[in-house]
């Protein structure tokens, strides 16, 4: 089912309010036929957050449930009239050993909450609270989606290109196919610099200790080293293996070849390469979209808002609504 959209409205200071809220939920979840390890976990989510929106709830209001989906993530969003709570305030506490034990257990609840990033968003505008619950696709049905639009693309331009004439193909591809791609594309291009930019910035921010980032970084750093190396070695590898350009329709290709004119006077040295990851402005390396020069600025953004003391919580709840707000972008275009 690629489209729903269903409300209930459930008193809040009803005996079996929660209850309710779940079967409701478990019954949309189910007649969308939601992977079951997806399922459990949706419904473990929206249970601990509807029941913090009940409890906090105004006497007597009503807690609405809205579940929508619009070709792909399910949305599951609670809202309510009450007073405001952080959900994820136990979870940014650094020692555990002064709670009480219902406290820890309060604790334990945030963590996991806190730990579902974009899934799970809480806000408090206009005196309501609400929780904005994404029950994603599993990574089967996206694989299946990917291998589906590339088997029918393939199919459909062999179709295009041998049944129609080439008057008609030549027509489609440039009114329609032509100035879709490009857009689309060109959509891809808008989003990339700043996806990168503020999801290392959000990640990086969230580190209190520099030497626990370090200890990290360091971790990263190796398994992309090992990473290029094994890509490097495969694909040589492969080249010998295969030798491409030596027989089939690649041959075809050995005119264009000859006639392609390379620069010789780009400096491509290991020192240029390291000089150049600093950028000479802020904006140049997110109009050129430059990825070694955007992760610098973003590392040092991210470390340098943990050390401004006051401001570090308001930037940081910045560079984390800018980091969800190119996220859905990046989705949208995406299932476009």
């Amino acid at each position: 089912m690629l489209l729903y959209n269903k409300t209930k409205k459930i008193k809040a200071d009803k005996e079996n309010a929660i209850t309710d809220c779940m079967n409701f939920i478990e019954k949309a979840l189910k007649d969308l036929k939601t992977d079951k390890k997806l399922l459990l976990k949706t419904l473990l989510l929206a249970e601990e957050s509807a029941l913090q929106i009940i409890e906090h709830a105004a006497e007597g209001v009503v807690v609405s449930i809205k579940i929508k989906k619009l070709f792909g993530d399910t949305q599951i969003t609670i809202n309510s009239k009450g007073e405001e709570y952080d959900p994820f305030y136990y979870s940014q506490k650094a020692d555990f050993s002064d709670l009480q034990d219902e406290e820890v257990s309060e604790a334990t609840r945030a963590i996991l909450l806190k730990a579902q990033g974009e899934n799970l968003k809480f806000s408090h505008k206009n005196g309501k609270n609400s929780v904005r619950i994404l029950s994603g696709q599993s990574g089967t049905s996206q694989l299946l989606y990917t291998v589906a639009a590339l088997v029918l693309g393939v199919l459909f331009g062999f179709i295009m290109s041998e049944l129609l004439p080439e008057s008609v193909t030549s027509g489609i591809c440039t009114y329609l196919l032509t100035p879709v791609k490009t857009m689309y594309m060109n959509a891809l291009k808008i989003i990339i610099a700043p996806v990168v930019f503020f999801s290392i910035v959000s990640c990086i921010a969230q580190f209190k200790d520099i030497s626990e980032l370090g200890r990290i970084g360091i971790k990263v750093m190796g398994m992309y080293l090992i990473t290029t190396v094994i890509a490097v070695f495969l694909s040589m590898g492969l080249t010998l293996l295969l030798r491409p350009g030596e027989f089939g329709f690649a041959l075809d290709l050995s005119g264009a070849v000859q006639n392609i004119e390379v620069d010789t006077n780009v400096e491509t040295s290991l020192i240029n390469t390291i000089v150049n990851i600093v950028p000479s402005n802020f904006i140049k390396p997110f109009l050129e979209s430059d990825t070694l020069q955007l992760i610098f600025l973003a590392v040092l953004c991210g470390v340098a808002v943990g050390m401004i003391g006051d401001y570090s919580a308001v930037l940081q709840n910045l560079f984390d609504a800018c980091n969800s707000l190119f996220l859905t972008i990046t989705t949208i275009i995406s299932r476009f």
